[in-house]
């Protein structure tokens, strides 16, 4: 059973076979708005947690399913795309985008998640497609951010953004 202690916003998943609780946050977290995107891959996340051993603070697993499950939205980018930069709603960093181009379809599923006081952890963040580095010049960018950014990017149709944060040049 879930504990009582997490967050009114905060829907429970499932307890792993090793006794960890998991929950999201429906609402405010980057998995909100995926879920909302493609809501079957709470499910696909649900069946993989069930059996996850998690460990650390900070956990990222990827998972090929070998079969398509879904579209991503991050794809790689050649020198012939059109690229614009701008934050997302909510968002105080800025993604690179890609104009004209398709979802493409992905047999992996990405998870991160987070782990709480309690030892318990929030399923912060889950997507179809393998896993990608943070956006540059957010808190938690990585030495990979920068190379990755500047050959992939955001299919942009379809992306909640701040409007007046577009912008063609690179901002970081």
């Amino acid at each position: 059973m879930i504990h009582a202690t997490i967050a009114n916003t905060m829907h429970p998943l499932v307890v792993t076979t090793g006794g960890t609780e998991v929950y999201v946050d429906l609402i405010q977290s980057p998995a909100a708005r995926h879920i909302g995107q493609q809501p079957h891959i709470l499910n696909l996340a649900t069946r993989l947690l069930q059996t996850a051993k998690l460990k650390g603070e900070d956990v990222a697993l990827e998972y090929d399913f070998g079969r398509p499950i879904g579209n991503t939205d991050v794809v790689e980018t050649t020198a012939k795309d059109v690229i614009v930069y701008a934050k997302q709603l909510k968002q105080d960093t800025f993604t690179r985008f890609v104009k004209r181009r398709s979802f493409t379809s992905s047999s992996f599923l990405t998870l991160n998640l987070l782990r709480d006081k309690e030892g318990n952890y929030e399923l912060y963040d889950v997507r179809i497609g393998k896993t990608s580095p943070p956006v540059p010049g957010g808190t938690n960018e990585t030495v990979d951010s920068k190379d990755f950014w500047l050959t992939h990017a955001v299919v942009l149709e379809g992306q909640p953004l701040q409007t007046s944060t577009l912008t063609k040049d690179v901002p970081y």
